[in-house]
């Protein structure tokens, strides 16, 4: 790969980890990720599809970067239940 090619990988691979990551992030921890800082950052972010607002950047929300409830259910057998009832009725 030419150094060109390079550093338009690891673009795209910090963008990509950035964008699964967070849904907000700071502007100048985003330009030391990226090395970049003024303008430059500033198209860099605007090229993703994401916005700069005063010193962050709102990063496009995808399945990824959002909280979504989860249930966990545990399954207990009745002979566990009834060992577990009869250690503390035993204390």
């Amino acid at each position: 790969m030419a150094p060109s090619s390079n550093r338009a990988f690891f673009f795209a691979v910090i963008a990509l980890t950035v964008g699964i990551t967070f849904q907000k992030i700071a502007l100048a921890v985003l330009g030391g990720y990226v090395n970049l800082q003024g303008d430059e950052l500033t198209k860099f972010v605007t090229s993703l599809g994401w916005s700069v607002s005063g010193d962050s950047v709102a990063v496009a929300l995808i399945d990824e970067n959002q909280a979504k409830a989860s249930t966990v259910q545990d399954l207990i057998k009745i002979s566990q239940l009834t060992r577990i009832i009869g250690y503390a009725t035993s204390i």
